[in-house]
Parts: structure tokens; C-alpha cells; sequence
């Protein structure tokens, strides 16, 4: 359950995005200075911007969970867009699409 202050400061948020009309991604407008993903101070913590819509729109996000980008766009932050899987499921997703970056050599 979201607080109506944690609402309002993800609807700011949200409003803040770029939408993209190619992929349909909300993307993030901003650099994203030594993070991998676009963060925001959510519950008294940063975590990643696409963590917290999903929690907000789609709902709780089990341990061991990831969220995964169906756009593959990590800047992207439309929860039409995010799905829930393992890390297990976002390797193969990285493996399908040559992705290295998420290996480790």
C-alpha cells in the first residue's frame, strides 16, 4: 500500500519523463551519474526508478525478484513495459539479445 505522499512524489516523478513514441517508453530526462538505472528516493531509500513504479502500479516485488524492461530500455519507466521475473530470466533475456554486459568474464 502506497501513502498519498509517496504518491504524489512518484506522480512529480512520472510526470517528469520523456515519452517516446517509437518504443512507447516514459523514459528517465536526465544523466544518470555512476548508476546503471535512474534512482529515486522511495520509502526512506534510493532504489532504481523502475522498481518503485512497478511496486506502485503493478504491486509488491517478492525476494529474489527482479523487474525486468520488455523494452529493454533501462531508462524506461512505463509499467506497461516492466514485468517481474528471476535473475535467472533477465540472463537468458541478455543472453537472446548479445548483451555482455551482464556477464562477468
Amino acid at each position: 500500500m502506497l501513502y498519498e505522499y509517496e504518491v504524489d512524489k512518484l506522480m512529480d516523478v512520472m510526470r517528469s519523463l520523456k515519452k517516446t513514441s517509437v518504443r512507447g517508453c516514459w523514459e528517465w530526462p536526465t544523466e544518470l551519474r555512476n548508476f546503471d538505472y535512474p534512482r529515486i528516493m522511495f520509502r526512506g531509500r534510493y532504489i532504481n526508478l523502475h522498481r518503485a513504479v512497478y511496486f506502485a502500479f503493478k504491486g509488491e516485488i517478492l525476494h529474489k525478484q527482479v523487474v525486468r524492461h520488455t523494452c529493454d530500455n533501462k531508462l524506461c519507466a512505463n509499467p506497461a513495459h516492466l514485468e517481474l521475473g528471476t535473475v535467472a530470466d533477465n540472463l537468458n533475456d541478455a543472453a537472446l539479445r548479445g548483451d555482455k554486459a551482464h556477464f562477468k568474464v
